[in-house]
């Protein structure tokens, strides 16, 4: 099999060809662009699909643009988010989209204004340190605050429990505490 004048794979024609629900699962460059493109030039060209009965939903921006360069079709290419927010939008449903830095804010907010003597003193026993304000401006903080964003950041899309998350990791009951707190204030 050829698309546009250039020999599929194995692989990539039973891709192609399968009309079940299919998972394209490959490390860069390996052709997974190609290929979605040689489904959707199979399905409209043998008349399976029409071009707007077709919807091809992406991880990243870019894949999406690469997409919209190749393809000679008018179909609809979106990331998940893009989708989600043109559904709301085509049924008139306000929302609004917090900004990226928005959780990183939110857990410098919370170290920055710490209160609770205690916790800060857990916190400073644990990274070896005697001074809560000069813990502050160290790379300690900034790798705590970098696992715990990244920690957020996995339970969120992973759609798991706390207590799940918690014991897959085998974490620290103190990063446990801090991880709960500032998902909350998020």
């Amino acid at each position: 099999m050829y698309i546009v004048n250039k020999k599929v794979d194995p692989y990539q024609e039973k891709a192609i060809l399968c009309q079940e629900n299919c998972l394209l699962i490959a490390g860069a460059g390996a052709g997974k662009t190609f290929t979605i493109l040689g489904k959707i030039t199979y399905l409209i060209e043998n008349n399976i699909y029409r071009e707007k009965e077709i919807l091809v939903i992406s991880f990243t921006n870019k894949s999406v643009s690469d997409l919209q360069n190749k393809i000679k079709y008018q179909i609809d290419i979106f990331t998940f988010h893009k989708l989600a927010m043109t559904i709301l939008k085509d049924h008139n449903i306000s929302f609004k989209i917090a900004p990226s830095s928005l959780l990183e804010y939110i857990t410098d907010e919370f170290f920055q204004s710490l209160q609770d003597e205690k916790l800060k003193q857990s916190i400073l026993k644990i990274f070896k340190e005697y001074d809560y304000r000069s813990f502050l401006k160290s790379q300690k903080y900034r790798n705590l605050s970098k696992i715990i964003i990244t920690y957020i950041r996995l339970y969120k899309t992973t759609d798991s429990t706390k207590n799940e998350l918690s014991k897959s990791f085998n974490l620290n009951p103190l990063l446990t505490k801090l991880i709960i707190i500032i998902f909350n204030f998020y």
